[in-house]
């Protein structure tokens, strides 16, 4: 037998993991972490970057006549109130619970506790559970998201080239020209350049998520990942992990492949110099600095003498679009349809999820739920396979595609027989006269 060997102490094994757990050669094949990488860009240029700070917004009782705007994504739920000068006057963010009433329930306790007796002028939502809450919550407009985060960021910068918003799961590009959106992208189902895989891996690494960027900055050197789909980078960091690289190093990695995927995996991309100068960065996952950094390295490599700024309320900023979209809608005479922060507090709903919800347009058989919701008016559905009284309405969720709305041929019977009703109700005037003016005379 061997002699055993003596065990100082955890600090001395880490000292040595230091010194020796990489070889020369993985060393020299990784970069300069971003502590380490000063500057900004390759490009030489006069560049400018800016992060606005975001102004003292204390909440402040009888808030006065407000447009409410809400955003429920994926990961977090985000309400504001404007008021007509679009200001914004309150905000709330919350992590999101994986039930969007109940994240709509714990914004509009927040609200109508800084509100008070303020009268609510509109709502307005989007994000992932609008099409679930719009009718649950009687909102006035519901606004798809990349009109929402168009709307916030050219309200603050009117003169933007360039919007990006990278959120949990998702990544928006909205190319703007003289104000108006002329193109976007979006990233169709792969998560490597977002928020949440990014989360993700620092959970593994048992790394709260406000100290990403500390941990990214103190990395002196981080491995080269490869862009792309998330389940091959995935496997690349644990490749990394074998190689001796640490948590900092990876999450520093993380941070630098992050514009690869934003622009040119998820964007399509590779000429930024045909979008413009002037970008603005949105969503949460730009709350974290050495993401903006790598952001902003990269867009300057591109476009030296672009300018990069983030959004004072950038994880709010789809809340703040809807508001103003809301906004306009009472300024052309709209009146709302809110009802009611007493209605939204004592929202009482049954999901079911059975063989009765399975969906059968397709082959696919899509595993659906329906959400069952008590709400004054409701029409019911007595004659569906999974039957509710009047006073209820019912939600589809789950779903893959729009037919899973309609839960079978029953219910497109319902619809059919609306439509007639309707047709006969109002006629379509050019039919009745093509009609009436060809039809064939006896003679």
């Amino acid at each position: 037998m061997g002699r055993g060997g003596l065990w100082k102490d955890i600090e001395e094994l880490n000292a040595f993991k230091t010194r020796y757990g990489r070889t020369d050669q993985v060393n020299h094949a990784g970069g300069n972490g971003h502590g380490r990488s000063h500057g900004t860009g390759q490009g030489g240029g006069n560049g400018t970057a800016a992060i606005l700070e975001i102004p003292n917004d204390e909440p402040v009782e009888g808030l006065g006549p407000v447009s409410i705007g809400c955003d429920f994504g994926s990961t977090t739920a985000k309400a504001v109130c404007i008021s007509p000068e679009k200001e914004l006057v309150f905000s709330c963010y919350a992590l999101s619970k994986g039930n969007p009433i109940e994240d709509a329930k714990v914004l509009f306790r927040q609200i109508r506790e800084a509100l008070g007796d303020g009268e609510v002028l509109s709502l307005a939502i989007t994000g992932y559970g609008k099409d679930l809450l719009k009718d649950i919550l009687g909102a006035d407009c519901p606004v798809v998201e990349t009109i929402a985060h168009a709307t916030a960021g050219l309200h603050y910068f009117p003169d933007a080239d360039c919007i990006c918003d990278v959120g949990g799961v998702d990544v928006k590009i909205m190319i703007l020209n003289n104000g108006a959106v002329t193109d976007f992208r979006l990233n169709s189902q792969c998560s490597s350049g977002n928020g949440a895989f990014l989360q993700g891996v620092a959970e593994r690494f048992q790394i709260p998520m406000n100290e990403i960027a500390d941990g990214a900055f103190r990395a002196q050197a981080m491995p080269q990942l490869s862009m792309g789909c998330g389940v091959f980078l995935q496997s690349d960091i644990v490749n990394q992990q074998r190689k001796g690289w640490h948590a900092d190093e990876i999450l520093a990695a993380l941070c630098a492949i992050l514009p690869l995927n934003v622009w040119i995996y998820a964007g399509g991309l590779n000429n930024l110099r045909q979008v413009g100068r002037k970008y603005i960065l949105q969503g949460g996952t730009h709350r974290n600095l050495a993401v903006v950094k790598t952001q902003v390295d990269f867009i300057l490599s591109k476009v030296p003498d672009a300018e990069v700024v983030v959004h004072p309320y950038s994880g709010e900023a789809g809340a703040i679009g809807a508001a103003l979209v809301g906004l306009d809608w009472w300024e052309r005479g709209g009146q709302t349809t809110f009802r009611g922060f007493e209605t939204v507090e004592g929202l009482s709903y049954k999901t079911t999820t059975s063989v009765d919800t399975v969906c059968h347009w397709c082959p696919v058989n899509c595993q659906r739920s329906f959400i069952d919701v008590q709400l004054v008016g409701g029409k019911g559905r007595p004659w569906s396979k999974v039957p509710v009284s009047e006073g209820w309405e019912r939600v589809v969720v789950n779903n893959s595609c729009p037919k899973g709305l309609v839960e079978d041929v029953s219910e497109m019977k319902v619809i059919r027989t609306g439509i007639e009703k309707t047709k006969d109700a109002y006629p379509n005037i050019a039919d009745v006269v093509r009609k009436e003016a060809f039809r064939r005379v006896s003679a």
